[in-house]
């Protein structure tokens, strides 16, 4: 079979997994032999597992293992692989983080759309400006542009151009967080909550379909900054009332969205802004 990085995931229980066999000696080739090793790592990931979750953690392991575990897995059967994305149409809940009442985005997308795009989904749909850094998070896997290192928390990301949203999220309730502004720090839960048979599905894609509330000013301080923001914009008597009316402007309805607005900015013509690094206003 051909070895793609794409279509697969590594996630943490295989990562540990793999640590584990290249202590042993069936890895290090000290004792035992490499078809040793992925007999092992096969009965560890399918161990307790369904079925498909074994095949998908058994071929992502097989992407970080030496070269001589690679040619095995050339000759290994096709109930290894794992099928990349095939253009269903997948339901997703948006929910922004630590924010009560929430902020919330359910959009319709392609599941072959790949992390950069859905990053630019998310910002229009949100109402967010796409002017500072993001990345996404499953597991302990991050996902970002390889231009991006601030996003590595210790461990290398995964180009988010390479990796179909289909990939991370196959069934109902699979989740993964996006990050934007690591300054502000507004983490998102990005749900699957179901996928749409073609007859189903809106037309065109990607397409927001219902939302709650306003998105928060950028660079407002995060979830805190945001609750004193509406709280001093609301109180006259308040000593930042003036400098935060000044600042955003008079007129910010929490409560408010508008879904046809959030479509609209989804529009391939919508420029973009250059993302930047500030310190977020407090």
């Amino acid at each position: 079979m051909r070895l793609d990085a794409g279509p697969y995931i590594l996630e943490q229980t295989a990562a540990g997994w793999i640590a584990s066999l290249r202590a042993a000696p069936a890895w290090s080739g000290s004792g035992g032999s490499p078809q040793a090793a992925l007999d092992d790592l096969q009965r560890r990931v399918a161990k307790g597992m369904e079925e498909g979750a074994a095949r998908k953690l058994i071929v992502a392991a097989l992407l970080a293992v030496p070269p001589e575990l690679a040619a095995l897995s050339r000759q290994a059967d096709s109930a290894r692989t794992v099928a990349a994305p095939t253009g269903r149409a997948l339901q997703i809940k948006v929910t922004l983080r630590h924010v009560r009442p929430p902020i919330w985005r359910r959009i319709v997308l392609s599941d072959t759309m790949t992390l950069d795009t859905v990053h630019r989904v998310v910002q229009a749909a949100m109402g967010w400006t796409d002017t500072h850094l993001h990345g996404f998070r499953k597991g302990n896997q991050t996902y970002a542009l390889p231009s991006r290192p601030e996003f590595d928390f210790g461990m290398p990301s995964v180009d988010e151009r390479s990796v179909a949203i289909g990939a991370l999220l196959g069934r109902p309730k699979d989740g993964l967080v996006y990050d934007y502004d690591f300054g502000d720090g507004w983490e998102h839960d990005i749900v699957l909550e179901k996928v749409l048979p073609p007859e189903d599905a809106p037309s065109p894609l990607p397409r927001v379909v219902a939302g709650k509330r306003a998105c928060p000013p950028e660079d407002c301080g995060g979830p805190p900054g945001y609750e004193g923001y509406l709280a001093a914009i609301a109180n006259p008597k308040d000593p930042a009332h003036a400098d935060l009316l000044a600042w955003r402007g008079a007129g910010f309805d929490p409560e408010e969205f508008d879904l046809e607005a959030a479509n609209t900015a989804l529009s391939p013509r919508r420029p973009r802004a250059r993302p930047r690094s500030r310190t977020p206003r407090r």
